[in-house]
């Protein structure tokens, strides 16, 4: 199958495609997440409590 073949099918991944992809996913998460974390801080505030490191349950790494 040529390259031509691939493209005419809709099974060409190219560079830019994944790119504006995760750009899309990446966006649609940080909008969903965007109230949780005004919601969080506002809670801080409210509290009277001054976040610091101690205050860190857990940690998610993320790796590619």
């Amino acid at each position: 199958m040529n390259e031509s073949e691939r493209t005419s099918q809709g099974m060409s991944l190219t560079r830019r495609r994944l790119l504006s992809g995760a750009a899309a996913t990446g966006a649609a998460a940080l909008t969903s997440l965007a109230p949780n974390v005004g919601r969080a801080l506002a809670a801080t505030e409210s509290s009277g409590h001054r976040p610091s490191l101690r205050d860190i349950k857990h940690v998610v790494l993320l790796m590619q």
